[in-house]
């Protein structure tokens, strides 16, 4: 399978994986349990960021860039 074609399957996964909890989220009463599933969210957050960095590398593409957008552009 191509890059090309992996990537999409793998935005799905991961869009998937990340709605699940948001609903979570959204139906948690407390805000102890919102925080819970914040981290976890978090961690699955890496967690997906190291695997796209794999795929990446599995195809001999470099790493993503980091683009800062916290500095002024002006």
């Amino acid at each position: 399978m191509t890059y090309e074609e992996e990537l999409p399957i793998f935005i799905k996964m991961a869009q998937d994986e990340r709605d699940v909890i948001f609903s979570e989220i959204v139906k948690a009463d407390s805000y102890q349990e919102k925080a819970e599933l914040n981290q976890k969210l978090k961690k699955l957050k890496k967690q997906q960021y190291r695997k796209y960095c794999e795929l990446r590398e599995k195809h001999h593409l470099p790493p993503p860039e980091i683009i800062d957008n916290s500095k002024d552009l002006t």
